[in-house]
């Protein structure tokens, strides 16, 4: 019998700051999500199942229209859509104006 991969599961955290949040501060998170997944997955897991996150951001098309909407900050770097989510990161998603 073939053995089959098992596909593993990893923890993100997740931090939305408004506009993506509902709250008028920050929103936190924990996603169980699969293993081997990018920014981008995630991106389009939440806007799957939060309709107000999904508005706010809009369609992820690429790199430069998404930095127009949001600012995606992965392990205390500003992230690409095609890095690898890791079990334990953690992802802030920001207005690309917002700051301190």
């Amino acid at each position: 019998m073939p053995k089959r991969r098992v596909s593993k599961k990893i923890v993100v955290k997740v931090t939305l700051f408004p506009p993506f949040s509902k709250e008028t501060s920050k929103d936190e998170t924990t996603i169980s999500f699969k293993e081997d997944s990018t920014v981008k997955d995630l991106i389009e897991y939440l806007a799957s199942i939060d309709d107000h996150f999904k508005t706010n951001l809009g369609k992820v098309a690429g790199e430069e229209e998404i930095r127009f909407r949001a600012l995606i900050i992965h392990n205390d770097h500003i992230a690409s859509l095609d890095e690898k989510v890791r079990d334990g990161d953690s992802l802030k998603f920001l207005h690309p104006l917002q700051g301190g």
